[in-house]
């Protein structure tokens, strides 16, 4: 919503507050140890602004605010380029310049100038200043006249992020997020908050999404979190994104977990590195959110794929099954089926003697199983014995009522009933 500020301008406070983050989080990324920062706000007449900005609108008076930092400036081809969308710029040590690596930042600046009919242009500050490199400067007019009626909202109403068309909005880290049962869980690791809230803006309308800002938490959080996917930065604090990955995947109870990574860094030998430490997919920035959307999409229907085919199976020995699980997941799966099968008889599977047999509690067991099939313990063992029982009636050796005792049904009426709701017919027809 936009409020008078002292009487003196129309603004949007949040608006604002972004406009000035973002450029004071670029000025901050590229200003070398014991640089310089120089930030500046004063009013000025339009004479003065024009000369600032050529083409700007007439309105009698302007606020200037400017964010000037050391570092190494931009390349003077692409002071314009700089806020278009997805773009980064290049600076003369080969390091990206702007836009937090995704691309967006510096047009989202733009856009929200805009909105507030004003402008903003990126600058490198001539040799001889005692802050030299980039500086930005934004000039927003202070005549009401700049606002139509409608724009000039009251407190009570909010439509103002109605006319911020084709821009992500940023919810606050801070909201409490229901959880949906039916909708998957995506983890986020990025110790740039700006990013963090940024992607979570992109997914939380179809996924679940948990902000963690290093990777030290997301690992303590992860037990309890039960994420289906992660989305992690590679270079974060004391534990990188490509440790991180690595130590879910020598871990057993996380290495079924896809990772994607994402990065500046675009060389192919660090994409290699990325890949060979176990990641699923490796994104460099900046990226089309559209399609980090589509491969988040394309992993989790994968691991849908392999889910159900572990439940129509009562075996490992799918070549499909054996390509997409890891080393780890095999043996786990193998191990089970070995226990699941000398245990085949049994009405009620004693699954605190499972768990232990695979060297694991309980809880660690359910979380692994679930994973992996997305089925809890129970469910999975009834839809394994089902598929042995079909195997069984297939086979042509046994009766209905052999196949229910061998494979622990209780009565043949229970079984008959359990079968016919996993295959649609009776055992007996079943062919």
């Amino acid at each position: 919503m936009i409020i008078p500020i002292r009487r003196i301008v129309w603004l949007d406070k949040d608006k604002l507050s972004k406009i000035l983050s973002n450029l004071f989080t670029n000025a901050l990324k590229h200003t070398p140890q014991n640089g310089c920062i120089k930030i500046g706000l004063a009013c000025i007449d339009y004479n003065q602004a024009a000369s600032i900005i050529k083409d700007l609108p007439v309105y009698q008076k302007y606020i200037h605010i400017y964010v000037q930092d050391s570092g190494k400036g931009i390349p003077e081809e692409q002071l314009t380029d700089i806020f278009k969308r997805y773009y980064q710029a290049d600076n003369k040590s080969g390091l990206k310049y702007a836009n937090w690596g995704t691309g967006i930042g510096l047009y989202y600046v733009k856009r929200l100038v805009q909105l507030h009919h004003g402008n903003v242009i990126a600058q490198n500050v001539k040799d001889g200043s005692q802050c030299p490199g980039a500086i930005f400067h934004v000039l927003l007019p202070i005549d009401d006249s700049a606002y139509e009626k409608d724009e000039r909202l009251s407190v009570e109403k909010n439509n103002f992020e109605n006319l911020f068309e084709d821009t992500p909005t940023y919810p606050s880290t801070n909201a409490t997020i229901a959880i949906d049962p039916s909708k998957p869980h995506l983890l986020i690791v990025d110790d740039d908050i700006q990013i963090s809230v940024y992607l979570k803006s992109l997914f939380e309308k179809e996924y679940n999404v948990t902000n963690k800002y290093d990777a030290e938490s997301a690992i303590a959080a992860l037990e309890n979190l039960e994420p289906d996917i992660i989305l992690s930065d590679v270079v974060m604090g004391e534990i990188s994104g490509y440790e991180f990955c690595k130590r879910l995947k020598a871990n057993q109870l996380y290495c079924h977990i896809p990772v994607i990574l994402i990065t500046a860094k675009s060389q192919i030998t660090e994409q290699v590195e990325g890949l060979n430490v176990g990641a699923s997919a490796y994104v460099t920035k900046p990226f089309n959110p559209e399609y980090l959307k589509a491969l988040v999409k394309s992993l989790l229907q994968n691991r849908d794929n392999i889910r159900s085919l572990l439940l129509s199976s009562s075996t490992n020995n799918s070549q499909t099954i054996t390509n997409a699980l890891s080393t780890q997941d095999m043996a786990f799966m193998n191990n089970l089926y070995q226990l699941m099968d000398s245990m085949m008889s049994q009405d009620d599977l004693n699954f605190n003697l499972i768990a232990e047999k695979l060297c694991m509690s309980r809880s660690k067991f359910n979380y692994k199983l679930k994973g992996l099939t997305g089925e809890t313990p129970i469910h999975f063992f009834l839809k394994y014995k089902l598929n042995k029982a079909a195997e069984l009636l297939k086979s042509g050796k046994y009766n209905v009522s052999e196949v229910a005792d061998i494979t622990g049904f209780g009565t043949v009426s229970h079984f008959s009933v359990s079968f016919k709701k996993q295959f649609g017919v009776n055992p007996s027809e079943y062919k």
